[in-house]
């Protein structure tokens, strides 16, 4: 059960870190009043959270080392021994 708590929570900091980064770059390099379109607004509410899910999630796998190999994706991490 621990085992699986810190899989959860590894998951939840990788993808929530890297949905905060990529919004802290966006307001870095973009200026406000590109910003404040409509277009950029639904850019920086839409896609990046959802860009960020899949870079994180790859990020946490890259750590926890859950490669998925030959024969699917290893489940090491949920056995019950």
């Amino acid at each position: 059960m621990l085992r699986l708590a810190i899989v959860t929570f590894v998951f939840a900091q990788c993808i929530g870190y890297t949905i905060y980064v990529m919004f802290l770059v966006f307001d870095a390099v973009l200026a406000p009043e590109v910003r404040q379109s409509t277009l950029m607004r639904w850019l920086c509410y839409t896609v990046i959270p959802v860009v960020g899910v899949f870079i994180g999630y790859w990020i946490s796998t890259m750590l926890l080392e859950l490669f998925p190999g030959r024969n699917g994706p290893s489940t090491d991490w949920v056995s019950f021994r």
